[in-house]
């Protein structure tokens, strides 16, 4: 029977995101209507049940609250497990959007992508009606959270509960595709006061301040080393390098002035020809990190870091051609770059070569070929990549099927 529920899985979730088809389409060709519901273990209500009932045993301990779940996730079943991790992507994929992530901003005095998925764990562990609540309205939480409100290891439960009582690994099934709604902000203190005025007084000073003590403290190590680095003869020195480390430091501290300087910095390395400089600003303005958002930018300097042979900077180039975010969508240009970047080694680049040849976008098709880029990303520590090939020779998608070789 489990082995029946994972093929199941597999055919719901999984195939469907290789082929770009979606669940409901695929599910429909295959399953009479009422098989997803036959076939779901653990309904949304059981799922924020078990979260409630952990909250309140916990009694206010976030730590605890994480080991009270993982020990009542153990004694389920195996599909049981696995349906909680599919039920708390879906609340991850409900609650990614901009405003909540302002509200995340101010609250801990800055927020990383990162931290946005920590916050958004938090915010799930407190409950249904905390989190549906903060969906509607963000200023909600100003009675509900504290500073630093992240919970990362609510993010691993059903993996920890899984491999306990499994002892094997969490198979990772197909996660959700992530669409970032709502509008876009900017961060500097007057926009984020006028957009939650209730959460900015509560919180912005005392985290903001707070993260940045901590910050300074945790990183003195590091700045005293580039200090006496820096009291040393400087004649040969390569001065962009110099602007490129002292940005990276700086972006170390996620509060706004900081993200602003060090943005500042990457530009004066970027504009000495520093690909990584490039690379790195190319994603503050693909971000919109301590600088205004803007995607035409982040592939401007994208294709000069890419030109100047950094490889990351091809894959994400590509990518934004594959996508079409912002841009308009050109499947030459992205196989283009995402050639140029699996010839300088990235993973990721290898990883969307395969995609491009498994679909016929920008080259002709070619599942052999896929299957091929999909192999050399995976050896490179592609998980996508190695995602692919598993299903690939699972469902003897132009292969004879290999359950051993998936």
């Amino acid at each position: 029977m489990a082995i029946i529920l994972c093929y199941l899985r597999l055919l719901l979730f999984e195939l469907p995101h290789f082929c770009n088809i979606s669940s409901p389409t695929l599910a429909k060709n295959l399953l009479p209507s009422n098989a997803l519901e036959r076939f779901t273990i653990m309904n949304e209500a059981e799922f924020w049940n078990l979260i409630a009932a952990a909250k309140q045993e916990s009694k206010g301990n976030p730590e605890r609250q994480v080991e009270l779940l993982q020990r009542t996730l153990e004694r389920q079943t195996e599909a049981d497990i696995l349906d909680f991790d599919r039920l708390l992507q879906e609340q991850l994929t409900r609650s990614y959007t901009l405003d909540l992530w302002a509200a995340a901003y101010i609250i801990n005095g800055g927020c990383s992508d990162d931290g946005f998925d920590y916050f958004r764990a938090w915010l799930i562990a407190q409950g249904r009606e905390v989190f549906q609540n903060a969906l509607q309205d963000p200023e909600t939480l100003v009675d509900v959270a504290e500073a630093d409100a992240e919970l990362e290891l609510f993010l691993y439960v059903a993996i920890e509960a899984f491999e306990k009582k499994t002892k094997t690994k969490f198979t990772y099934t197909s996660r959700p595709r992530r669409e970032l709604t709502g509008d876009e902000w900017e961060e500097d203190e007057e926009a984020l006061q006028a957009k939650y005025p209730k959460l900015f007084a509560q919180f912005w000073n005392s985290a903001a301040e707070e993260k940045t003590t901590n910050a300074a403290e945790g990183l003195a190590p590091v700045a005293d080393f580039l200090n006496a680095l820096m009291s040393r003869d400087q004649s040969g020195v390569n001065p962009a390098e110099a602007l490129y480390h002292e940005a990276v430091l700086g972006s170390m501290i996620e509060t706004p002035d900081s993200l602003a300087k060090s943005a500042e910095l990457l530009t004066k390395a970027a504009e000495q020809g520093h690909a990584n400089a490039q690379y790195l600003l190319g994603t503050c303005y693909q971000l919109g990190r301590g600088v205004k958002q803007s995607y035409p930018k982040a592939a401007k300097l994208y294709r000069q870091s890419a030109e100047n042979g950094n490889a990351d900077a091809c894959g994400d180039l590509a990518s934004l051609y594959y996508s079409g975010l912002e841009l308009d969508q050109d499947y030459a240009a992205a196989f283009k770059w995402y050639k140029r970047g699996a010839e300088l080694g990235s993973a990721d680049a290898e990883y969307g070569l395969g995609l491009l040849y498994s679909e016929g976008a920008g080259v002709e098709k070619d599942l052999s070929e896929s299957l091929k880029w999909f192999h050399r990303g995976a050896q490179n520590g592609s998980e996508r990549a190695a995602l692919n090939v598993g299903l690939i020779y699972i469902n003897g998608i132009g292969v004879e099927a290999d359950a051993a070789e998936a």
